[in-house]
């Protein structure tokens, strides 16, 4: 990706498909990396991503 393109479409796309199949679709030990040269969007990555893990975690023990 590069330019305009972000990637914060790809993760609210995984965050929905993973709702609507009930968390289902990431699997429990689904781990993640940010590669970004941009330290802020890198950042809201990490943030979005791993908080909606957080509360699925949370709401399934």
């Amino acid at each position: 990706m590069g330019g305009t393109d972000t990637a914060m479409p790809v993760v609210k796309r995984l965050i929905d498909l993973d709702l609507d199949a009930a968390g289902a679709y990431l699997p429990l030990q689904f781990h993640f990396n940010v590669h970004s040269a941009n330290p802020v969007g890198g950042e809201n990555i990490r943030v979005l991503l791993g908080q909606y893990l957080i509360v699925r975690l949370s709401s399934n023990g």
